[in-house]
């Protein structure tokens, strides 16, 4: 029985490896890339922080116009996602991840400092080169390392440690979305809590604390130098597959690019198996490419020129680079709706009301945390319940299928946003139109006034019109054209002070909206008239305009004022209390009485107790209480004080000239919510195809190129933004909402025809319109959800 023999003797040479094999301690796990954890936290807080206020700093601080806000909040959102093919570059080609880290980490906070420099007022710093300039050095920083951060980390983990590393990766991934969360609830807090250098809001602060953030994290990742396994650059992969791209091109154009077939299947993997068993007479075939009945397998490409410089292998790897790239065309559009969150959404959010009690309010940029709060909560339950409870019940839902829905759920939540705004509109003031005026006449006396002559003929069809006591009558069209000046008679009915029969001119202008106050003082009349701003503010504060229609200042001739106390907010707090002076002598006939005072003031919203103060020289102040003032946000008033209210009655009265925010900001959270499920069916399953069929070598190249969708996805915001296409907002989210539609239907007739590569020695050729399930775990190549992959789609999405 000799078989049995030489069977033992083979036997025991392949046990003794493998006793020397267990003998070998395992790699220890590397504890040092906590530094790198830490570092990849601080870095996302400091970007998104800084991202965060920046659509509002733009429009408040540097009063641009919603469009050019939106603009350059994309053009920078672009820059972030294109600097990682410069980042890749250098560090795979040139000077390694190490350097390229240390290096643009430095660029990265110079940047944030010269943000921070440029929000500081008495710096007297250029506002708009100093953001423009610190903009782009954080582009460059970011974005430099972007592809650095998690492959360093990854490089830390031995031949062995996979496991290892899927661990590595689901902490990075914790890492990213715990900083984007905490930064983005908190940066806003930063803006509007805090007051400095005389501004209600501190924007200086809000980017200082990333960028101290930032530096915090360059310190943490020198902190672990000593430990770190470095890996030379072996040069640029992206560089190697421009240039070999670029060779077929050139060859293919200098008419060299129809090599010799034969040359160039003999070096393919697939001349050894077509020279051997019964395919031994394919390569006499081959030869002549024009004889009939030659089999399909080798069909000539035209990267196939390049074969004269490089390896036939390498260029079989582009070309199935190419064809998932390829794939990845319809996918900016799905970015161009996503990164609208923090522009044209925000800027919808600070015209709602974000009032969740009387006590607290949802800043407009704070909405944005719905995102990575959903995230977290969402991802965890697609993976462990969703997809496994689809794979149960036998329902096919493959990657490129999940890609497909999370491009409509996008048009869906653009959807959404149109209906929002559309109710939004609808508590936006009205304009007005051509060859009409709008004017609000106010009765500040406590008193009734007859009005009669050209104007009071608006009033009443008898030209003649009673005005209450503290009432105000708006005429909403009158008719003028150009400039007009009308008379508007007005005498007293039963004032205790009375004054003569009194004419008031009254300036009216074409599509202009004015006020126009009437008060007496010792015996006569006085009027003043307002030209009146129509629109919310722009801060989303509440506007108000303080008329007093009596001398307020002391006798001594010194100014009194206003102070408002919110007390619901503590005394040491911001908004707790607002002081508003009122100046003297600025009556409409120039007198001295200080009769008809007016000052104008943005107010955080809130209930407020309002008091009058009169400060004579020895600085003794008298303050009387009255009932709680309500100033929702949005809105413009008009306060007018009274002189002798009877005790206990207000001595106020609110009149709206713009109704406030009234719908609230919650009303965003069904969009953000349908966009954050389409982003889990889009961006992690995108990512996880591409991985799965991407060549080994080439996933980092998909990395750089997953980026440049979303880079690509902000221009197209650009385009629509700067080329001012589209008036109406809700108008603009309908278009996009049908535009990602359209491309969704081209994504969804490429996914039905695209062949899935080769795994194990088996093609999956069915396309993914009909797919044959693929439950997780089985040995479908993109069913096997790639740990790396998984996490990386969060990582390069954000």
């Amino acid at each position: 029985m000799e078989k049995p023999n030489s069977k033992s003797k083979l036997e025991i040479p392949e046990m003794e490896p493998e006793v020397e094999s267990a003998a070998k301690p395992k790699p220890r796990y590397p504890w040092y890339i906590i530094f790198i954890i830490g570092n990849e936290f601080c870095e996302r807080f400091s970007y998104y922080g800084m991202k965060t206020v920046l659509t509002l700093y733009f429009s408040k601080m540097l009063l641009w116009s919603e469009d050019t806000t939106t603009f350059f909040y994309h053009f920078f959102t672009m820059l972030c996602y294109f600097f990682p093919i410069f980042g890749a570059w250098i560090a795979d080609g040139m000077i390694g991840k190490f350097k390229t880290i240390l290096y643009l980490s430095l660029v990265y906070i110079v940047g944030l400092v010269v943000l921070t420099l440029s929000a500081i007022p008495p710096l007297h710093f250029h506002a708009v080169a100093g953001t423009l300039s610190g903009l782009l050095l954080i582009a460059i920083g970011t974005g430099g390392i972007k592809p650095c951060v998690a492959a360093y980390g990854a490089d830390q983990f031995k031949p062995g440690q996979e496991v290892q590393r899927e661990t590595f990766f689901s902490y990075f991934y914790f890492a990213i979305n715990a900083g984007s969360l905490i930064s983005t609830f908190a940066t806003p807090i930063l803006r509007s809590d805090v007051q400095c250098f005389g501004s209600k809001s501190c924007y200086s602060l809000a980017f200082g604390v990333p960028a101290i953030l930032m530096a915090v994290a360059l310190v943490l990742f020198l902190i672990g130098k000593p430990f770190y396994e470095d890996h030379l650059p072996t040069g640029s992969l992206i560089s190697r597959v421009f240039l070999c791209i670029s060779h077929a091109i050139a060859n293919n154009c200098r008419g060299r690019g129809k090599p010799r077939l034969r040359d160039v299947y003999k070096k393919s993997d697939s001349y050894e198996v077509a020279t051997q068993g019964k395919m031994g007479n394919f390569l006499t075939r081959f030869q002549n490419p024009f004889r009939r009945r030659t089999p399909n397998i080798y069909k000539p490409h035209w990267l196939d020129s390049a074969a004269d410089k490089y390896d036939i292998a390498f260029i079989n790897d582009v070309k199935q680079l190419l064809r998932v790239l390829v794939m990845f065309l319809p996918i900016p559009m799905f970015w161009a709706l996503f990164d609208q969150q923090g522009s044209r959404w925000t800027l919808q959010a600070n015209k709602m009301d974000g009032r969740v009690t009387d006590t607290y309010f949802f800043q407009p940029d704070q909405v944005q945390i719905f995102n990575p709060v959903l995230i977290l909560i969402l991802i965890p339950f697609f993976e462990w319940v969703f997809y496994p409870l689809l794979g149960k019940m036998k329902i096919p839902f493959r990657l490129l299928a999940r890609m497909v829905v999370g491009m409509i759920l996008a048009g869906a939540a653009f959807v959404i946003a149109g209906f929002v705004q559309i109710a939004l509109d609808k508590t936006l003031p009205g304009v007005v139109p051509i060859g009409r005026a709008e004017i609000r006449i106010f009765n500040t006396n406590p008193c009734t006034l007859h009005l009669s002559g050209q104007l009071a003929s608006a009033l009443n069809e008898s030209n003649a019109y009673l005005l209450a006591p503290f009432e105000m009558k708006m005429l909403p069209d009158v008719v003028v054209s150009g400039q007009v000046l009308q008379t508007l008679t007005v005498r007293n009915v039963n004032c205790t002070s009375p004054f003569p029969l009194t004419d008031v001119k009254v300036n009216l202008t074409e599509t202009q909206v004015s006020s126009l106050f009437l008060s007496s003082y010792q015996g006569r009349l006085i009027s003043r008239q307002f030209a009146v701003a129509k629109e919310k503010p722009e801060d989303g504060n509440a506007k108000v305009r303080f008329v007093v229609p009596f001398p307020l200042g002391s006798a001594s001739g010194s100014d009194g004022h206003i102070t408002l106390i919110n007390p619901d907010i503590a005394q040491d707090k911001p908004g707790h209390e607002f002081v508003v002076p009122v100046q003297k002598n600025n009556a409409t006939d120039q007198s001295d009485t200080g009769v008809l005072d007016d000052v104008t003031a943005d107010i955080d919203q809130g209930w407020y107790d309002l008091h009058t103060s009169t400060e004579d020289a020895e600085k003794v102040s008298t303050t009387t209480k009255q009932q709680q003032l309500d100033l929702p946000n949005g809105g413009v008033y008009t306060i007018v004080l009274k002189q002798n209210a009877s005790a206990g009655a207000r001595m106020w009265e609110r009149y709206v000239i713009v109704e406030p925010n009234t719908l609230s900001i919650f009303w965003q959270f069904p969009q953000y919510f349908v966009i954050t499920v389409g982003e889990v069916f889009l961006s992690v399953s995108g990512l996880t195809f591409a991985y799965a069929e991407a060549p080994e070598s080439m996933k980092s190249v998909l990395q750089a190129a997953w980026l440049l969708t979303s880079a690509f996805g902000s221009v197209i915001v650009m385009i629509f933004s700067g080329a001012h296409l589209i008036r109406s907002q809700a108008v603009e989210f309908f278009v996009f909402a049908g535009i990602i539609g359209v491309f969704a239907l081209i994504f969804a007739l490429m996914a039905n025809t695209y062949h899935y590569k080769e795994k194990d020695g088996g093609s999956i050729e069915m396309a993914d319109g009909l797919p044959a399930l693929q439950p997780r775990g089985s040995s479908s190549s993109e069913a096997e959800l790639i740990p790396e992959a998984t996490a990386d789609a969060e990582q390069f999405k954000r």
